[in-house]
């Protein structure tokens, strides 16, 4: 699997993660708490009904194994 994340700006920095993974069906609430707890000064918000958000979106946790990482930036 391959994972490129990049800025929606110039200069368009990224990190592109090559790797195995595993999709995560079962038990998300718990590390669907951490991703937020990581992100929390964007501005997301957890859900208030943490179950039915991950239901009705059809949420998955994917884990990434790295063999090779890279990127640019400037």
């Amino acid at each position: 699997m391959n994972v490129c994340i990049m800025n929606n700006a110039e200069p368009f920095n990224f990190v592109s993660i090559e790797g195995r993974a595993s999709v995560e069906h079962d038990r998300l609430e718990e590390s669907t708490r951490l991703v937020f707890d990581n992100i929390v000064e964007t501005g997301y918000q957890l859900p208030d009904d943490l179950p039915a958000w991950l239901d009705r979106q059809r949420r998955v946790i994917l884990r990434v194994a790295p063999d090779r990482v890279y990127g640019v930036i400037r």
